[in-house]
This record gives structure tokens, C-alpha cells and sequence, in this order.
């Protein structure tokens, strides 16, 4: 097995900015449900059909749990970005490409992190909106 040669990738402006990105999203993510909760009815809409109706229902208090898998899974890609080394890549990796190779993985995982926080705070608005009464077509 060839091993990769491990690499200390020097945090540049983009990756800042894409942190400071990922770093709102995580507190909207927490801090909408919070602003939310003593206006939610005691039930709250869980879970959506393929036509935008509501088909499971449940304490108003679950959507926290949105919140923590969004929080659990953006600080763990965060974290395995520390890791390039370890990651697997269309191309062998050597000497000469690491440096790029690895600083392109780790830009995709904070582009993909940022959109999958960006996703989950979508879904808390659906499920608050909803809940509220407000009508949400995003199906139509």
C-alpha cells in the first residue's frame, strides 16, 4: 500500500470566509428553533410526503433533534478536514500533487458541509413554518 504523504495545508482567506459561512448557518440552525419554540403548538409536523403533505407528527421539543444532527454532522466534517491524508482520490497521490489534491478536498468538504447545514435549516424552517400555519409550497 502506498502511503500518502502527510501535509500541513496553511488556511488561506477563502477557507476562512467559508468558515465564518458554516459558522452562521450552525448558529441559525440552533438559534431558530430556540426563537421558535414558544410559538410552535404542542405538535409539530416530523415528517413530509412526496406531495408536501404532513404524514407524521410529533413534540414540539423534536426539533431540536434536527438541530443536533445538523450540529453533530457539521462539526464532524469540520473536523475530518484536519485528516486530508486519510481521504481516498481519484488520483494517486505523491509529493508533488498532495498540496493541491489535499487542499481541494478539504474545499469540497467545506462547500459540502456548508450545504448540508444550509439543508437542515431549510427543513427547520419548513417544519416551523408549517407548524405555525403558513403555507409552504415549495412542492409546487
Amino acid at each position: 500500500m502506498n502511503s500518502k504523504p502527510k501535509l500541513k495545508i496553511p488556511t488561506e482567506r477563502f477557507d476562512v470566509v467559508l468558515d465564518v459561512v458554516l459558522l452562521a448557518f450552525v448558529l441559525a440552525v440552533v438559534i431558530v428553533p430556540m426563537y421558535y419554540l414558544n410559538l410552535l403548538p404542542d405538535k409539530i409536523p416530523l415528517h413530509f410526503n412526496m406531495k408536501g403533505n404532513v404524514d407524521n407528527y410529533g413534540n414540539k421539543y423534536t426539533i431540536f433533534m434536527v438541530s443536533g444532527i445538523s450540529v453533530v454532522l457539521a462539526v464532524s466534517l469540520w473536523w475530518i478536514r484536519r485528516f486530508p491524508h486519510l481521504m481516498n482520490f481519484p488520483v494517486q497521490i505523491n509529493e508533488a500533487n498532495a498540496r493541491l489534491q489535499y487542499l481541494l478536498a478539504i474545499r469540497l468538504l467545506n462547500v459540502v458541509n456548508i450545504l448540508t447545514t444550509s439543508i437542515f435549516l431549510i427543513i427547520i424552517l419548513l417544519i416551523t413554518n408549517t407548524a405555525l400555519g403558513y403555507e409552504t409550497n415549495i412542492y409546487n
